[in-house]
């Protein structure tokens, strides 16, 4: 047949032509059209070469389409990983193709090649997609012409970054499916994945990481049937994977690790993230990064199968495990941070940040409203009543003491306050020498008066209460509070046990001694002071923590760096202050490189995820506030962010402590933006917080239980014979 014959669009033999390349039986076929079959079989293969002569005058870059169609589209990546994958690694070995890509397109895969010096890698897989079709493999295969999205992955320098990474990933989602899968599931492994290409790679912070989940959002819309519940059920899970480790030398994709056969996959990730980060930051990126790197998310899910709605799900639970709710503000899509800087910053946000340090992860009670904390009071008050053992009838009274006095601290009635200590420390008072942890008991209302002072703006009256208590019972002789001289001469009974007293007064200067002098600003003495105390120097607990802001405040910078890289971490907060003290002492002393906040967010968040108990509330709010405070120098939209994670956090506890703790710091800031506001202003004032009062009724019930628990004391410390 002349080849002539093939130019109108409209011949038959054209038709009869595209039957035979998409599968049609050729005989059949030159039957149904009038044609003979030996002619039909010569402009078939006319035309096939006709169109590789044309994809080899016009294709970019060399590149080769082939499309390939399935019987089962199910199948389709079985049969490509078993029977055209090794044929594709042979042709890579012997130079004939260098490099290679599929994407899925129902009903075909199109299957891109770029051939390697002086080969056509069509030629090449033509005798292999032949068997493949004669054998039912695949229903038929055409060569076709690659379009490459330059302009959408960022640049044709860009897209050969890109184009490696579609070899690598499309190899090893073929391998994936010939080894049967790993022990981890495809998304979860792919989260890992656009993790180490959004963070290791492009080094991109929290919550730009999570702005390029919003673009990819924005791709794919959630099916109408999936609710928010949903998608925040998910993200709980998700935000574990949006934090592991994934370096090279993690515990993941670590010689031995789970992920060990992934390591190459990872770090070609990691490669393309570097490098896509790099053309962005010399100018040769033709497109924003975070939009160049959704764009290889999309395509990369497209690679590994997943579903549209797959796709859709997993994209929205990943922007909600970093961003929250859509309600919340997303990133804006602005240019990437300013440059880093060199002068020392003295600013607010500073002090802000590092006064909640010493920063050590513990639980705090819950806080709910007056008239159930009043109950409470008197839950402990009737308890103590009905214990036979003595110790913990004391407890329990002792308990119902304190928790009166701190409900009229915090409802700003110091009088009150000083009332309930005084009263409660006479009933111990009267019946001395004490011992053991009865003793403690006796001293609690001291220590809780040294504490009032530093809430009613004495902190140094707190330390030196503190600090003549302490020397009192060990050395004896006076201790004055509350206006009133108290000799301590007879305190401990004759032979009695002292080692639990010293041990808690130890552990008390530690805490309140090192806070209150920070409380004062002098870091120095707080530091020298922390240390006479601190039975794990090697740890970031109050003695490193305060001796590293008081370098970094003297401008020390290296030995403040040395401090924290020589100390051991060994949980998530240990790593999340590390971060918070390494960025304080960079931004104190003029050093802070932007970038840095990358880390420090990322551990940050790593810490507040891992202390999830509700019990650790406070310390999740007070550490991201501080890092908020830290953020700001640099990524004001990032600490935006942070405060409103600590707003919500705070609403969904309930706690007034925890309401209390982020309107406190919104108060120093009133112009950043932030959730909640009047319903944490309610928790607070159903709390009784700050309000000057406590109504009549409920501090008639107060002194009722504590009354109540002052004649279970006396009656229990009056039988000598408890106590000796």
């Amino acid at each position: 047949m002349p080849a002539d014959r093939l130019t109108p669009a409209s011949s038959p033999a054209e038709a009869a032509i595209w039957r035979v390349l998409a599968g049609d039986d050729l005989d059949t076929t030159a039957g149904t059209s009038g044609l003979d079959p030996d002619e039909l079989a010569a402009a078939t293969a006319i035309y096939r070469q006709a169109g590789r002569d044309a994809l080899s005058a016009n294709q970019t870059g060399s590149w080769q389409q082939v499309y390939l169609r399935f019987p089962d589209w199910t199948r389709a990546e079985h049969s490509t990983a078993t029977h055209l994958l090794p044929v594709l690694t042979r042709a890579e070995h012997s130079g004939a193709i260098t490099e290679w890509w599929f994407m899925r397109k129902h009903p075909c895969w199109r299957l891109r090649l770029r051939p390697g010096h002086g080969h056509d890698a069509i030629t090449e897989l033509t005798t292999t997609l032949d068997e493949l079709a004669a054998t039912g493999h695949i229903d038929a295969w055409w060569p076709g012409l690659y379009e490459a999205e330059t302009a959408a992955f960022g640049g044709a320098g860009a897209l050969d970054a890109g184009h490696r990474l579609f070899t690598a990933d499309s190899r090893s989602v073929l391998e994936l499916a010939a080894a049967g899968g790993t022990g981890l599931g495809r998304r979860e492994l792919s989260i890992l994945l656009c993790g180490t290409l959004m963070r290791d790679g492009a080094t991109l912070e929290w919550y730009e990481r999570g702005d390029v989940w919003d673009r990819v959002s924005a791709e794919r819309p959630l099916p109408s049937d999936i609710d928010s519940d949903r998608i925040a059920a998910m993200a709980e899970n998700l935000r574990t994977l949006t934090l592991a480790d994934t370096a090279p030398d993690g515990p993941l994709f670590t010689t031995g690790g789970p992920l060990a056969a992934q390591s190459g996959w990872a770090t070609t990730f990691r490669d393309t993230g570097r490098a896509l980060a790099e053309a962005n930051r010399t100018g040769h990126l033709t497109r924003g990064l975070r939009d160049v790197l959704s764009y290889h998310v999309i395509f990369h899910w497209n690679r590994l199968g997943l579903t549209a709605r797959t796709q859709a799900i997993l994209a929205h639970s990943a922007r909600h495990a970093i961003l929250g709710p859509t309600g919340h503000p997303a990133a804006p899509r602005t240019p990437s941070p300013t440059p880093a800087f060199s002068n020392p910053v003295s600013a607010p946000g500073l002090d802000q940040a590092v006064i909640r340090f010493p920063l050590i992860q513990q639980g705090r009670h819950f806080c709910g409203d007056l008239p159930a904390r009043v109950g409470l009071v008197e839950e402990h008050a009737a308890n103590s009543t009905r214990y036979d053992d003595a110790d913990r009838r004391i407890n329990d009274a002792s308990v119902a003491w304190n928790l009166a006095a701190l409900i009229a601290a915090d409802c700003a009635m110091p009088d009150l306050a000083e009332q309930f200590c005084l009263a409660q420390f006479d009933v111990f008072h009267q019946s001395w020498p004490l011992s053991g942890r009865i003793a403690i008991a006796g001293l609690q209302p001291l220590v809780n008066l040294a504490r009032l002072a530093q809430r009613t703006g004495n902190p140094q009256h707190c330390y030196d209460t503190l600090v003549q208590v302490d020397h009192a019972v060990r050395s004896g002789g006076t201790v004055d509070v509350a206006g009133r001289t108290i000799p301590f001469d007879s305190f401990i009974a004759p032979g009695g046990d002292r080692d639990p007293v010293e041990a808690w007064l130890r552990r008390t200067l530690r805490e309140d001694g090192t806070r209150a002098l920070a409380a004062t600003g002098d870091w120095d003495k707080a530091a020298d002071h922390a240390s006479g105390y601190d039975d794990t120097p090697e740890l970031l607990h109050e003695a490193r923590q305060t001796r590293i802001i008081a370098l970094a405040r003297a401008g020390h910078r290296d030995d403040a760096l040395r401090l924290i890289d020589t100390a051991t971490t060994t949980h998530p907060w240990h790593h999340a202050i590390a971060s918070c003290l390494r960025t304080y002492a960079d931004i104190t002393t003029g050093h802070h490189d932007p970038t840095t906040t990358n880390t420090l967010i990322t551990n940050v968040q790593a810490a507040r995820t891992a202390a999830a108990d509700p019990v650790m509330t406070l310390f999740r709010i007070r550490l991201g506030l501080a890092t908020a405070h830290l953020a700001a120098t640099t990524h004001q939209r990032e600490a935006d962010l942070l405060r409103i994670e600590a707003a919500d956090d705070a609403h969904r506890s309930g706690s007034a402590y925890a309401a209390r703790e982020v309107l406190d710091d919104h108060a120093d800031r009133p112009s950043s933006p932030l959730r909640h506001v009047m319903a944490l202003k309610n928790l607070a004032a159903s709390a009784g917080l700050q309000q000057g009062t406590i109504p009549k009724q409920l501090r008639g019930r107060l002194r009722t239980a504590t009354q109540q628990a002052a004649g279970v004391l006396n009656r229990t410390l009056t039988m000598a014979d408890t106590f000796n």
